[in-house]
């Protein structure tokens, strides 16, 4: 999987990590499967806290980049109507996730 990682350390030993998926992977698994073959779900959008055994808090999420979902969506499954609204959706969460990563230092 080709994936774009920006570790980055902040104030208190939080590590915050952003994993943006590559459009290649979507299309691949568009292109590779039949809709009897998909899996009942696909993960768009992922954000999670540990606290790691040094006592340290990870903050980490992952997410599909909008304009690739959509562009993606709209080449391999024209007829599904959603691309837009969930590519919207996602923009929204990962606004979210973005403030929430940066005010969490604050926190730690």
């Amino acid at each position: 999987m080709t994936s774009i990682k920006m570790p980055r350390t902040t104030a208190g030993g939080m590590l915050i990590r952003v994993t943006d998926l590559c459009s290649r992977r979507i299309a691949t698994t568009l292109q590779s499967a039949s809709y009897k073959t998909l899996k009942p779900k696909a993960q768009l959008f992922k954000l999670e806290a540990n606290l790691l055994t040094n006592g340290n808090v990870e903050l980490l999420y992952d997410s599909v980049r909008p304009e690739d979902f959509e562009r993606t969506m709209n080449e391999g499954m024209p007829e599904y109507e959603g691309s837009h609204s969930v590519a919207s959706l996602l923009r929204y969460l990962r606004t979210v996730a973005d403030e929430a990563m940066q005010k969490s230092s604050s926190y730690l």
